[in-house]
């Protein structure tokens, strides 16, 4: 990084650093649950693993669609340095209760603390994404975008991989969770305490705490605001697609590849260091433009590679009784073509992320920024709630990893020809007017 990079910049690396520890500590939780429901074989109320898996991701999403008008209102109200600092707090005592999951073995306990961090990330969400147009520049929002999605996704790999290695540990694994999870909590608060003060942009807004009345009443606004509907569709889309896949990954690293944890692990690690180059070279691409025409190029990749990995899969030996490791993974010559698929569907998905989400913030009035980016989090949330029902109901049925890939290829299909379609419309308001909403 150069002296210039947003990384050295008092407004916005305290930021990037808090959000780094919190999407730590999120996959590090997650995937340690991850792990032990899929190998551990935990049960609640009859469900099977995948289901289970599933449901975990719903659950987490669920608080998004529930809470984020009532975030976006208090984002846009009041001071966000310290609404971070206390949402910071807030993390500690849901982890204290995670922790009190891990040493009673209690599923039901582990499922309400995934609940409460779905919670304290809605609250975060429009926090951090609107913090970001009122102190960096608009020349550097595509920089501030990716570096922000890079390094939330070198936490995601960091987590997933720590999560899923320290809770297999024998007889202790639980314990060393617990100890991180809290030491992350710790992190991450003392990072925010260096976030510089933003003045609220609409401090006198009249407050809607009726969740319900208030979620609506931003969803009307956003279908209003036919561009920024356009974008957040869009972005939602990504979020569907991503939760569909890490949904299915750990079933497919077990069942179709027969890999043990290290393998599930390193699967979803792949995943989070294609995404994290992937804006990477979004930024490099754009050059402190905003280039659009990146988001179709990355619609269509999630397509072809997600078709390549199904039909190389579905051609490979049924996994093996006794699970491998991740050494014997990749030394076998025949998973080099997962390994490359897999990272380029996660590259393709950062190419089409960090345009759509620049995008929307440049068209989006500031005053109202957090209250749409915390509408796009519903939207993102309804599609994630519908991913896993999706899956749910296509286990249910019969259908096997394999075969839910080629559907959510050829569904991504379909998606990749509006994306393409938009993008063109969004180039020409881009060049006339960066105003648009």
């Amino acid at each position: 990084m150069n002296n210039h990079s947003l990384l050295w910049n008092r407004k916005f690396w305290p930021l990037c650093y808090t959000q780094f520890f919190g999407a730590f500590n999120d996959n590090f939780f997650k995937n340690a649950l991850i792990i032990l429901i899929t190998f551990q074989s935990m049960n609640l109320i009859g469900l099977n693993t995948e289901q289970l898996i599933a449901l975990c991701g719903g659950i987490f999403i669920f608080p998004f669609f529930l809470f984020s008008a009532l975030a976006g209102q208090i984002a846009d109200k009041h001071e966000k340095s310290k609404l971070i600092i206390y949402i910071k707090v807030l993390e500690l005592f849901i982890m204290t209760l995670a922790v009190a999951g891990f040493i009673t073995k209690s599923l039901f306990i582990l499922l309400i603390a995934l609940f409460l961090m779905g919670l304290q990330s809605s609250l975060f969400s429009p926090l951090k994404y609107s913090y970001i147009p009122h102190q960096v520049p608009p020349y550097k929002l595509v920089e501030a975008n990716a570096l922000l999605q890079s390094s939330t996704f070198l936490a995601i790999l960091i987590g997933t991989i720590f999560g899923g290695l320290i809770i297999a540990i024998p007889e202790m694994g639980s314990f060393y969770v617990s100890l991180g999870v809290i030491s992350l909590a710790i992190i991450g608060f003392l990072f925010s305490l260096f976030i510089t003060q933003v003045p609220p942009v609409a401090p006198n807004l009249p407050f809607k705490y009726n969740p319900f009345t208030s979620t609506w009443s931003l969803i009307h606004y956003i279908i209003q605001k036919k561009h920024v509907l356009w974008t957040i569709l869009g972005l939602a889309w990504f979020w569907f697609y991503g939760a569909t896949l890490l949904s299915i990954l750990p079933g497919y690293g077990k069942k179709i590849l027969g890999g043990n944890e290290q393998v599930v692990t390193f699967l979803l690690t792949l995943f989070s260091i294609g995404i994290g180059l992937g804006c990477m070279i979004c930024k490099k691409i754009s050059r402190q433009k905003l280039k659009l025409g990146l988001a179709p190029v990355g619609a269509l990749g999630l397509s072809l590679f997600l078709l390549d990995l199904s039909f190389q899969s579905y051609f490979m030996e049924p996994g093996a009784t006794e699970s491998f490791s991740f050494f014997d993974f990749i030394k076998n010559p025949k998973n080099f073509r997962i390994i490359f698929d897999l990272s380029m569907i996660a590259f393709s998905g950062g190419l089409f992320f960090v345009p759509l989400m620049t995008f929307l913030q440049k068209i989006s009035p500031k005053k109202n920024l957090s209250r749409i980016i915390a509408g796009g989090n519903i939207f993102d949330a309804f599609f994630m709630v519908i991913a896993a029902i999706i899956i749910i109901i296509l286990f249910s049925i019969g259908l096997n990893e394999i075969e839910i890939f080629i559907f959510l290829a050829l569904l991504n299909l379909i998606v990749t020809g509006y994306i393409y379609k938009i993008s063109k419309v969004f180039s020409k308001i881009e060049q006339t007017d960066s105003s648009v909403a």
